[in-house]
């Protein structure tokens, strides 16, 4: 994962926000689906064959992972602000405790109180995916990792 810095407003109050980017489509699908090690090497292995079609995705999902960052805790700095003024050590509690979250926020993946992509989501992102590489690639995967294809569903 790669860290950059971006700027945010919430009711005309600027500040910095670190936010966490994926280096490649793999990774962005690893940590969203939250994928053990021989799940990430099988769906690398995959995604290689596909390379060149996938690049926009990673683009995309960079997208969404940082505005999903920036809008994940808003609101309650927009409270403080109504309620305490600009200025307040409470809005000041508060874009620290957005500055913590959008550190660690990842798209769909339940970290702290951030939202989650549930089993269902995540199964249907794993068979869309293993749709779209073929039968015959998924059999020679599934044979390369010791997995029988009707484990898979």
């Amino acid at each position: 994962m790669l860290t950059v810095e971006r700027e945010t407003q919430a009711s005309g109050l600027s500040y910095t926000l670190t936010i966490q980017q994926f280096e490649d489509t793999a990774e962005a699908i690893t940590e969203i689906c939250r994928l053990d090690d021989d799940q990430a090497s099988a769906l690398r292995s995959a995604i290689a064959t596909f390379e060149d079609a996938l690049r926009p995705v990673g683009g995309v999902l960079n997208a969404a992972q940082e505005q999903g960052a920036k809008q994940g805790a808003k609101e309650p700095i927009r409270k403080a602000i109504r309620e305490f003024g600009a200025d307040s050590p409470e809005v000041q509690a508060e874009i620290e405790e957005h500055q913590k979250r959008a550190s660690t926020y990842i798209i769909g993946a339940p970290r702290g109180s951030t939202g989650g992509l549930g089993k269902t989501k995540a199964a249907k992102v794993g068979k869309a995916l293993l749709e779209k590489i073929g039968d015959e690639k998924l059999e020679a995967l599934a044979a390369e990792y010791g997995i029988a294809l009707e484990d898979l569903g």
